[in-house]
């Protein structure tokens, strides 16, 4: 604590300024407060700092007034009284060292004061129009708390900044706070019953957030735990968390009662729960002895995709609200040891494996972590963003990405700067989990190094995984299929064809809101390879992205919203046009047409023509199923349930035929004729 003597009839006012206009307006309700009869009000401005810690350091050097008020330069304080009601509660309770308007009682160990029991009110427009925030307050008492929010913060007491740990512009509130603990102060929110203060942020930036928690947690988090348990809170809720295994079928195969096995014998203590289809009659004999089970609708578990989505519902995770964490076992996952108080004690919303660094809808959203199949969720942050799931995929060109691949959703969240989602750093992610492409930790394996466990083993690199895994006691099967190399072939795939069209300096144009470089090398791409150039052929899914990463950076505004998008559907059609994609692109594409109509150019017409007719074509082959189905079973019917179930058989291929003249679409590929041939024989 500072030995400076301070001037105990004076009050200054300290904020960090980027914005005069702003802080100008602002400073009007400031000078306009009632002084407490005897003092004097000052204010210091510090300009161009480095981080709010920095900024409030200089402030709190320059100034030797006792109370001293920080504040943003967009808060305009409403209460007249505001100074006699500051110092009123200072006098009043000198082991009271830091105040503020807004707080938390309680700090969960993950650091995130908002997610406590909240207190005091402010009114703020960080969202768009002014809302009126009121919690636990007291009108005439101050009420103690653990953590304020820095948009105005009183102190009585002059502590250091921890400019030397904090250098951004987050959690310099939540240390400060700590820092007055330490020396054995309180903090608190002065009484109120409508709001202090308005808060005229223009938006809620998250940028650096997670870099600053992780300094936080570092830093804190023991002190954390002595302040919840003398508080009568042993953080039991903060630690607490709940393994969830996914089955689906009635018998598990041999390397999936590994996994279990595993399960059990290295993280047998913690409470284990069987997700499974309400149907779905199982008994893994001794393997689920003390397992619990959740069942859910069965259309859940029909599909990759439909997994998919219940793994972006609500009631998935309400499920399990009394649980702090969420750990997602899938029995393609083998763990080496108990590190899972560990990752959780580390406080992020999400963590999984790190994904290759050229999977095209990773890279495409600038994510690498992680792999949903073994990964660590917190519950109550998934509750958050799923609350606000319609605001975030709202006109994005990713959400049917999502509805494919629900962790490519979370690793979106935890790079969206408004949305309140901390995704771990790559380095964490790699201690948690290893999956395919192992060739970057062979050594580290080699000098006995382990991740906390690792996923997709017995599907990708099997003979790298098995003698490793066989140390553990496992037997392995006779055959180990040799190395497969997925995340390789992707990477040398991609390599290969970039030696035609290089797009790794269009993805940093990208980034930078580079809109020339990016123009001028799409234009100059789409005149030197026409249609049908080899340069095309297996590039659906990379230019798919790269389209959906312009619409994205467009809306996000990182991009000008008069960027030339023509060059990239060009590039998307003839991508298209090169040969057979996987199914699963041209059902992105089907749902991804509401984006694409709203483009301005004429070549989104023939885009929508295939689109549709790759639509057609899927519906034609689940009726060629279906009339072969009921022709082979004809002999087993009556006449009258033949002649029925022809009839709604004709009668779908007679929509199938408008469809396809409504849509333009021609019934003259080998496809159509045989459908044709097939409904004549019903």
């Amino acid at each position: 604590m500072s030995e400076k003597k301070l001037n105990e009839n004076k009050i200054c006012f300290i904020s960090c300024v980027n914005n005069d206009e702003q802080y100008n307006k602002c400073l009007e309700s400031w000078k306009a407060l009632r002084v407490p009869e005897g003092m004097t009000v000052e204010s210091v401005v510090i300009h161009d700092a480095k981080s709010m810690t920095e900024g409030y350091q200089a402030g709190m050097k320059i100034s030797d007034a006792k109370y001293k008020i920080y504040v943003h330069q967009d808060v305009w304080i409403n209460s007249k009284n505001f100074l006699h009601i500051m110092v009123e509660a200072f006098k009043k309770h000198p082991e009271y060292g830091i105040l503020g308007v807004v707080g938390s009682k309680s700090l969960p160990t993950n650091g995130i004061w908002w997610e406590g029991e909240k207190i005091g009110s402010i009114r703020d427009r960080v969202s768009g129009d002014f809302a009126e925030y009121l919690y636990d307050r007291n009108d005439r008492e101050c009420v103690e708390a653990i953590a304020l929010d820095g948009l105005i913060l009183m102190t009585q007491y002059d502590i250091p900044w921890r400019a030397d740990v904090f250098t951004s512009w987050h959690f310099y509130d939540v240390s400060q706070c700590m820092e007055f603990l330490k020396q054995g102060y309180k903090a608190a929110v002065l009484p109120q019953s409508l709001p202090l203060c308005d808060h005229y942020a223009k938006m809620n930036t998250m940028k650096g957030y997670d870099e600053e928690r992780t300094k936080f947690l570092k830093e804190y988090l023991p002190f954390l735990r002595s302040i919840n348990c003398a508080k009568g809170n042993n953080g039991e809720k903060a630690e607490s968390v709940v393994i969830v295994i996914p089955v689906y079928k009635k018998d598990l195969e041999y390397e999936e009662k590994i996994s279990l096995r595993q399960l059990n014998s290295v993280l047998g203590r913690y409470p284990r729960v069987f997700i499974a289809p309400e149907s779905l009659e199982f008994d893994y004999g001794i393997l689920g002895d003390n397992i619990s089970v959740e069942r859910f609708a069965d259309h859940w578990f029909q599909s990759v995709t439909s997994y998919s989505c219940l793994m972006m519902q609500k009631e998935y995770y309400e499920r399990f609200s009394k649980y702090e964490y969420m750990l997602v076992y899938q029995l393609d996952v083998f763990v080496f040891s108990d590190r899972l108080k560990e990752f959780c004690d580390k406080g992020y919303d999400y963590i999984g494996a790190p994904v290759g660094k050229f999977v095209p809808f990773w890279h495409a959203i600038d994510a690498r972590v992680g792999n949903g199949g073994f990964s660590l969720r917190r519950i109550p942050a998934h509750l958050r963003v799923l609350n606000d799931f319609d605001r975030i995929v709202r006109d994005t060109p990713f959400f049917p990405c999502f509805i494919l691949a629900e962790d490519v959703f979370f690793g979106y969240c935890g790079k969206r700067e408004d949305v309140e989602f901390t995704v771990a750093d790559f380095k964490t992610a790699s201690e948690f989990s290893v999956q395919e492409n192992v060739c970057h930790v062979y050594s580290k394996f080699a000098e006995g190094w382990r991740p906390f466990g690792c996923h997709g083993w017995s599907q990708v690199e099997s003979d790298f995984w098995w003698p490793l895994i066989a140390a553990y006691g496992y037997e392995p099967p006779e055959k180990i299929e040799k190395l497969t190399l997925y995340t390789h072939a992707v990477l040398r795939d991609y390599i290969k064809h970039r030696n035609n069209i290089n797009l790794q300096p269009s993805w940093g144009w990208i980034r930078r809101g580079e809109k020339l470089n990016l123009e001028k090398f799409w234009k100059d791409v789409i005149e030197k390879y026409p249609e049908g150039n080899p340069a095309w052929e297996r590039r659906l899914e990379e230019m798919t992205c790269f389209w959906c990463a312009v619409i994205e950076n467009v809306n996000r505004g990182h991009l000008s919203k008069d960027t030339d998008r023509e060059p990239f559907l060009i590039a998307v059609y003839r991508a298209m046009k090169s040969g057979e994609a996987a199914k699963y692109l041209w059902e992105m594409w089907d749902m991804m047409l509401p984006i694409l109509g709203r483009e301005p150019y004429s070549v989104k017409d023939v885009i929508i023509k295939l689109v549709l007719e790759k639509k057609l074509e899927k519906f034609v082959e689940i009726e060629l199923g279906k009339i072969d189905k009921l022709l082979c079973e004809k002999g087993q019917m009556t006449e009258k349930q033949y002649s029925i179930e022809s009839q709604v058989r004709m009668r779908a291929g007679q929509k199938l035929f408008e469809k396809a003249i409504a849509w333009n679409i021609s019934t003259e590929t080998e496809l159509w004729k045989r459908y044709g041939a097939e409904v004549i024989k019903l």
